[in-house]
């Protein structure tokens, strides 16, 4: 993160999406049925291990302000991802 506002020049977009944590295990195996049900047991625990190593909206908002990006351009932009849109 503190790279890429680094490098980015003024006019420059910033645009990230990740994964988010959901904040319960029950939300977690619903997002996990929902996008990989068809998937391979392997498969779906990877899916679900990447849900507990995300971030929750309030941590990447809390980082984003930290590097001068204000907190309205980290949003949740799907039921399971944050995105950060921001221009320099």
């Amino acid at each position: 993160g503190a790279s890429a506002v680094r490098l980015l020049r003024d006019g420059g977009r910033l645009f990230i999406r990740d994964l988010y944590r959901p904040e319960t295990e029950d939300e977690i195996e619903r997002l996990v049925q929902t996008y990989a049900a068809e998937e391979s047991q392997h498969a779906r625990q990877l899916f679900r291990q990447s849900f507990h190593a995300s971030l929750t909206l309030n941590e990447i908002q809390d980082i984003a302000r930290g590097l001068g990006i204000p907190s309205d351009h980290v949003q949740m932009t799907s039921d399971r991802h944050w995105t950060i849109d921001w221009m320099k």
